[in-house]
C-alpha cells in the first residue's frame, strides 16, 4: 500500500507541469494537500492537476489540528532562532509536522525542510524528498523507464535545473539503494552545530564517511588517529554501525 505525502506549493507548481506528473499517484497515495498550501497556488496548472487528484480521489485537502499548527509554529520559531538552521517557514513546518504525526512523506524544495532533521531531532525519523528523488523512486519502481531521460524531461518541463552534484548523489542512490539508506540515516542524525565547530578537512571526512562508509578512507583524510575519528563521529551523532 503506498504512503501518503503532503507536498509543499513551489513542488505543486513544479511537478504539475511536468508531463509525468501522474505518476506521483502510483508512489504516493493520498496526496494531502493542506488549505495554506491550496490558497498559494495561483495558477491553473497547480491548481486543476490539485482538482483532477481530488476528482479521482487520488488526493484530500487536509484541515489541520489545533496541536498541529501550534507545533509548526514553534518549528518556524526554532528555525529562526537556532544558529545555523535554515529558516522554515509556515506551510513547510505544517507539512513537516503532519508528516511527523502520520507518517507522510514531505515532498519539498525548501532548503529548510529538507535539512530540518539534521538539528530537530523529533524531525530526523520524517521522510523529505525533493522531485529529483521522487523521480528516482519511479525510477526504482519502474514506474519511469530511464532516470537521465526522466530528469531532462522534468528539466525541460519545469525550467527547474539541478547542480551536478546532486545529480551524482542521486546516481549513486539508484546504483546502491542500500548505501543510500544509510546516508540518509547519518544526514538525519547529523548534529549540525557540533558539526559546524569541526576544522573544514574534518568536516570534509565526516561528510566522505556519511556518504561512502569508508571509516578508515575517512579517518585518513580527518588526519586524526581512528579512535579521535570515531569520537569525532559520536559527537556529532553520526550513526556508525
Amino acid at each position: 500500500m503506498p504512503l501518503a505525502c503532503i507536498p509543499d506549493s513551489c513542488f505543486l507548481i513544479d511537478w504539475s507541469r511536468y508531463r509525468h506528473r501522474f505518476t506521483l499517484t502510483e508512489l504516493y497515495k493520498p496526496v494531502y494537500v493542506l488549505r495554506d498550501v491550496l490558497d498559494e497556488l495561483r495558477t491553473s496548472a497547480p491548481l486543476e492537476y490539485v482538482s483532477r487528484l481530488l476528482g479521482e480521489e487520488a488526493a484530500a485537502i487536509y484541515a489541520e489540528t489545533v496541536d498541529e499548527a501550534e507545533e509548526a509554529r514553534r518549528l518556524v520559531e526554532a528555525s529562526i532562532s537556532t544558529p545555523h538552521a535554515r529558516r522554515v517557514d509556515y506551510p513547510e513546518a505544517l507539512c513537516l509536522t503532519v508528516a511527523r504525526r502520520r507518517g507522510c512523506v514531505v515532498l519539498t524544495e525548501n532548503r529548510g525542510a529538507l535539512s530540518v532533521g539534521s538539528w530537530r531531532s523529533e524531525y530526523r525519523r520524517v521522510r523529505v524528498m525533493n522531485a529529483i528523488r521522487v523521480l528516482a523512486e519511479a525510477v526504482r519502481c519502474r514506474l519511469l523507464d530511464d532516470f537521465t531521460r526522466a530528469l531532462e524531461e522534468y528539466e525541460s518541463d519545469t525550467g527547474h535545473v539541478y547542480s551536478a552534484r546532486e545529480v551524482e548523489e542521486v546516481r549513486r542512490m539508484l546504483l546502491d539503494p542500500v548505501e543510500d539508506e544509510l546516508y540518509e540515516l547519518r544526514a538525519r542524525s547529523l548534529d549540525r552545530r557540533e558539526f559546524e565547530k569541526l576544522p573544514r578537512h574534518v568536516q570534509a571526512a565526516v561528510e566522505l564517511f556519511m556518504k561512502t562508509g569508508d571509516l578508515r578512507l575517512a579517518q585518513k583524510l580527518s588526519s586524526l588517529d581512528l579512535e579521535s575519528f570515531v569520537d569525532v563521529l559520536k559527537r556529532c551523532r553520526v550513526y556508525i554501525t
